[in-house]
């Protein structure tokens, strides 16, 4: 098992809270499981067999990423991790309904047409976040 350095444990912490979304102390198998998803694991039918009617406080939150080797090292992982919380369909796209839906109360209107429209979605609305990803890594290392 690998050990996580602190702000691998804050980002865990972040998608925990972001997936608890009654504030409890426990999660339940589906928040796990859609955390675990966003981070870049998955849950067999076996584990959601073995798991399903359990709940999960960020301990355990955390000891299952270490299981499923959680690899949040890189920029890529952090990113991608960040849109897997944000879709709802598990295509590989987000419509820009969900982003406006996230930042209405945070930015003007006109902040967000000019915001959604830099992610070029298509005729439905849909963003390819891996895209994104691609071009916000480019954006990066030209600093």
């Amino acid at each position: 098992m690998s050990n996580f350095d602190d702000n691998t444990i804050k980002y865990i912490k972040d998608v925990f809270d972001f997936v608890n979304e009654n504030n409890e102390d426990c999660i339940n198998f589906d928040d796990m499981k859609k955390g675990i998803i966003a981070l870049g694991g998955e849950i067999n039918e076996k584990e959601e067999e073995n798991l399903k009617e359990n709940k999960f406080n960020f301990d355990d939150f955390v000891n299952i990423c270490k299981q499923k080797q959680i690899n949040l090292d890189n920029l890529t992982n952090k990113i991608l991790s960040a849109f897997k919380l944000l879709e709802s369909n598990k295509m590989g796209y987000i419509n820009k309904k969900e982003i406006e839906n996230l930042l209405m109360n945070n930015i003007s209107e006109k902040e967000m047409s000019i915001f959604i429209n830099e992610f070029n979605p298509d005729e439905n609305g849909n963003i390819n976040y891996e895209k994104i990803t691609e071009q916000m890594l480019t954006n990066y290392n030209e600093l």
